[in-house]
């Protein structure tokens, strides 16, 4: 059933990191992730740190909606966003084992690049769309922030993370260049550019950006070169049971 508020989101990603926990999934980094950025982002709608309370809590559940249903929708191996398959299948049991950063880098990648700009233009369009700037600005705060303090989880789960500095320059651009700030202006263009296009044009778009946003899980899933080979090694370190790091994540700020 598709969220109606941030409570209820809270609820259906609750149940996706338990679910993720038992079955000892790597897909729980990221859900664990977002359901500590959706309590943020609850907490910043009670205490009244939007310019407009209400209307984050209908964008929040719109757009977690959209990963929501592609959890659901990778269980039941139904057509889904390549982003999020792309995301999803480096978490398969047949699939090469990536480092605990990469899965969360994945995820953010399917939810920064592709859903949220694209929720900004299925939620408002024209005039609110700018009135939305303020909000959409506080809200990948929010999410920068959140991940910014996960370091601490990642460095006791992924004790080689480090290496990455060495190697390649901040580890968290290291995987294909990945990078908040590009993600975030990426994500308000194609809000932009979605709102100035007549439906008939925004499907192809979109399926365009998905397109793009899955070229860059793919880089991040694989790097290849020293890098590729350097995140085969920090995998192989992490020694820590993909329960525990999950949790350790769903906690970190409690």
């Amino acid at each position: 059933m598709r969220a109606r508020n941030v409570a209820e989101v809270l609820e259906q990603l609750e149940k996706i990191v338990l679910h993720t926990k038992e079955t000892a999934s790597p897909l729980g980094y990221f859900a664990a992730t977002y359901r500590q950025v959706t309590l943020k982002i609850q907490e910043g709608i009670v205490s009244g740190s939007f310019e407009d309370g209400p209307r984050m809590d209908r964008f929040a559940a719109a757009v977690t909606g959209r990963f929501l249903e592609a959890y659901a929708s990778w269980r039941q191996r139904e057509p889904m966003a390549r982003s999020w398959r792309v995301a999803f299948a480096a978490a398969g049991d047949d699939a090469p084992k990536s480092t605990i950063l990469q899965h969360l880098l994945l995820g953010m990648n399917a939810h920064i690049n592709l859903d949220l700009g694209v929720t900004v233009a299925d939620v408002f369009s024209g005039a609110a769309v700018e009135a939305f700037q303020g909000d959409f600005g506080a809200l990948n705060d929010i999410l920068e922030g959140t991940v910014g303090a996960l370091q601490s989880v990642l460095g006791k789960a992924s004790p080689l993370l480090d290496v990455l500095d060495r190697v390649g320059g901040r580890s968290d651009e290291v995987m294909i260049d990945f990078s908040m700030r590009e993600a975030r202006a990426m994500a308000w263009h194609v809000a932009q550019l979605l709102d100035a296009l007549s439906p008939n044009h925004r499907d192809s778009v979109v399926r365009m950006q998905d397109k793009l946003v899955a070229q860059i899980g793919a880089r991040i899933a694989r790097p290849g070169g020293l890098i590729g080979k350097t995140a085969e090694v920090i995998a192989l370190s992490e020694s820590f049971p993909i329960a525990e790091v999950i949790d350790a994540i769903d906690t970190f700020s409690s």
